[in-house]
């Protein structure tokens, strides 16, 4: 019988048709994983190649064919531990593989996969908390045209790529403090929100920002990286030369993965954040979904009161740091003398009260001893 023309129009899509909407990175993860596959069949199957693999699951019965599956991930697994691959990599080619098997019509059932496939268990270090004297190391040595880059990091908690994508259109400077609006096609989650400079970072900003002449240029991106993936790959790499240079290229032992790096200043503002309005507040500024919604409906001046309530603990330049926290001591010191004045004049009218309490009491009982004579 004559394969339909919709299965043969569907086998025809390369993986940027079928999956339009994945990222770039994600879709070379996804060729990456083909080409292991292709190496662990023709390792595990008698020289095999992948596409003979999905014939023969393609004329099994659905319950056979449920249990090769399985069978074949698990088989993958074993094969990938075997290349001394760690646990959360394994775990990110298997969900790559689901992509390779539905582009060659095989359909995997999620359920029955995850009950069944065994992981080793993953070893987990201690995260490095990044210190204020550290990132005053970064800064000391970083090239003068990254400084603001990494001064803004620090200041808005954003990823990597979303501060290389923001343009000149994108930044306010009628405020107090520069906002920055972080597009929602730019960002993970898909979610735009609006970011915050510290006093510091905005300093940094104004020298970055002087050579610049159109609207549209990019504020801290490359221009001569077609996609986002490519620029933050090079940040990347200049950054791990740079904490080597500097001695702070410390890793874990359990993945061999640096402990400082660029999202390190993203997990430094989380904790400003969190230590001082809570962790809600923290995941909302930093773009993690789901978290104080209501946060998108305050206004502008009260979401820039908030920040700046941040701010001491954001600003890193050693005598500035002071200075911002002296100032935040004098205003907690005048909020505590306000406080302390309110609490006089409440005790001042408890008294007031208790005594003319006191005083009707005594009036009533006089009154009830003349009306009984």
């Amino acid at each position: 019988m004559e394969k339909s023309f919709l299965l043969k129009k569907q086998e025809a899509k390369t993986l940027k048709e079928r999956f339009p909407h994945l990222q770039e990175r994600t879709l070379k993860e996804i060729v990456k994983v083909a080409d292991q596959f292709g190496e662990f069949t023709r390792l595990c199957y008698e020289g095999r190649k992948p596409e003979a693999i999905f014939e023969e699951l393609g004329v099994l019965g659905e319950k056979d064919k449920e249990r090769a599956i399985i069978d074949i991930f698990q088989n993958y697994v074993n094969w990938c531990y075997s290349k001394e691959n760690k646990t959360h990599s394994v775990r990110m080619y298997i969900s790559r593989l689901k992509k390779v098997f539905y582009h060659h019509g095989i359909t995997v059932n999620e359920f029955a996969l995850k009950a069944n496939l065994q992981y080793k268990k993953e070893e987990k270090d201690e995260l490095h908390a990044l210190t204020v004297e550290e990132i005053q190391k970064i800064l000391l040595v970083a090239r003068k045209d990254k400084i603001s880059y990494y001064s803004a990091l620090v200041s808005t908690g954003c990823r990597p790529s979303e501060l290389l994508q923001v343009r000149m259109k994108d930044i306010d400077l009628s405020e107090v403090r520069p906002i920055i609006k972080i597009r929602a096609g730019n960002t993970k989650t898909k979610t735009g929100r609006s970011v915050f400079l510290t006093q510091e970072a905005t300093e940094h900003l104004k020298k970055k920002i002087s050579g610049l002449r159109s609207e549209n240029d990019l504020v801290w991106g490359d221009p001569s990286y077609s996609k986002v993936w490519g620029n933050q790959q090079e940040e990347g790499r200049r950054f791990t030369f740079l904490t080597k240079r500097i001695g702070l290229d410390m890793k874990y032992e359990s993945t061999g993965r640096n402990q400082i790096t660029l999202y390190s200043f993203r997990s430094f503002f989380f904790n400003a954040c969190a230590n001082v309005h809570r962790e809600g507040y923290a995941h909302r500024m930093t773009g993690h979904g789901g978290y104080l919604p209501q946060y998108d409906r305050m206004s502008t001046e009260t979401k820039l009161d908030m920040f700046l309530s941040v701010e001491p603990h954001l600003t890193i330049d050693s005598k500035l740091r002071k200075d911002k926290m002296r100032e935040e001591l004098k205003n907690e010191n005048q909020e505590l003398k306000k406080q302390i004045i309110l609490n006089k004049d409440m005790k001042k009218q408890l008294n007031e009260m208790k005594e003319l309490k006191k005083n009707l009491a005594m009036k009533f009982l006089k009154n009830s001893t003349n009306y009984t004579e």
